[in-house]
């Protein structure tokens, strides 16, 4: 508040000074003809009555007259001392999409706990291998925006290895012999672009004449007598395996007791917690998977599924047999 005082002082000193000096001469000129001039009683108790009236009518009349003169911009002087500096300019064109993005979401889904949008972006493994880089890292800078993560969801379409690729050779220099433990950190890179991967496995052999039929008979009424995904086939082989279609109950609580069990025993440490969140939905999204294929996990499958998520061997596992579709779709990278 001092600065302030001061800054106005500095600035308008002239017309504070010319003002009093005004109103001395004023008061100066009164007390003049009040003593020394022969002027009846009459006249001095008018004027004394009207002293203190004048003096201020003069006052604020020198007020007036340096305002109008020259007025003090209340606004330009609130603008320089309390407007925050704009650097819109400096933040690039991504900043002018993310503002007018998030005007539109807004007005699309204005109840974002009733109804979001759902962005799906295709095919971006196609561009150049800069390019993406620069679409992944600008969509999730874009949803940094609290009110636009509120209301929409991002599903892209990416090969991991393309990524992991792109990655590598954006940071390392071009060249295909990297190592694992550059690609292990393109991987972790990825971890932190997304919130959850799904992978998708290659097809039966049931699934792939099913998808033929469709290309050439189309209009034939479907009859769908497998699941959209072989919950139980073995590794390289041509169908499913049925399996038991008495499930046991296996909660979110169990498969989080399973994994902190896990981690006891085999004394793993060094996981941050975005790691082990991973580990959790993927380990939830693999049991949701079996459930609705009417198969009970296996123990195998979990472990398989842990292993590959924290990078440690997993040589000494049977897996051909271990839900071999189900850990590709749950780990996809």
């Amino acid at each position: 508040m001092h600065f302030y005082i001061k800054q106005f002082w500095l600035k308008q000193w002239p017309r504070i000074i010319s003002v009093i000096a005004i109103y001395v001469i004023v008061w100066v000129g009164y007390w003049y003809i009040s003593e020394h001039l022969d002027i009846s009683e009459r006249i001095k108790l008018i004027m004394q009555d009207l002293r203190m009236p004048l003096a201020w009518l003069t006052a604020l009349s020198g007020v007036f007259y340096s305002i109008i003169k020259n007025p003090i911009s209340i606004h330009e002087t609130i603008e320089k001392h309390f407007k925050r500096k704009s650097y819109r300019g400096m933040l690039g064109i991504q900043n002018d999409l993310e503002q007018d993005l998030e005007l539109l979401i807004k007005s699309v889904a204005n109840k974002p706990e009733g109804e979001q949008i759902i962005l799906f972006v295709d095919d971006i493994d196609r561009c150049e291998t800069t390019k993406i880089l620069n679409v992944v890292n600008s969509l999730r800078l874009i949803l940094e925006n609290s009110e636009i993560q509120k209301r929409m969801i991002v599903i892209c379409s990416v090969d991991p290895n393309k990524f992991v690729d792109a990655y590598c050779s954006n940071k390392f220099g071009d060249g295909y012999n990297y190592t694992e433990e550059q690609r292990e950190e393109a991987k972790k890179h990825l971890d932190k672009l997304f919130i959850f991967g799904i992978g998708l496995p290659s097809l039966d052999q049931t699934q792939q004449i099913e998808y033929l039929k469709k290309l050439y008979n189309p209009h034939e009424e479907e009859s769908i007598t497998q699941p959209p995904f072989s919950t139980n086939r073995e590794k390289h082989s041509f169908i499913a395996i049925p399996d038991r279609k008495e499930l046991t109950e296996l909660t979110d609580n169990k498969l989080g007791e399973y994994l902190s069990e896990y981690l006891k025993e085999n004394h793993i440490v060094g996981l941050t917690p975005r790691a082990i969140r991973i580990i959790y939905y993927r380990l939830l999204f693999a049991n949701n998977i079996m459930a609705s294929g009417e198969a009970l996990i296996k123990e195998e499958t979990l472990e398989k599924i842990i292993k590959l998520s924290i990078h440690i061997d997993h040589s000494n596992l049977d897996i051909e047999t271990a839900g071999s579709d189900v850990i590709d779709m749950v780990v996809p990278y």
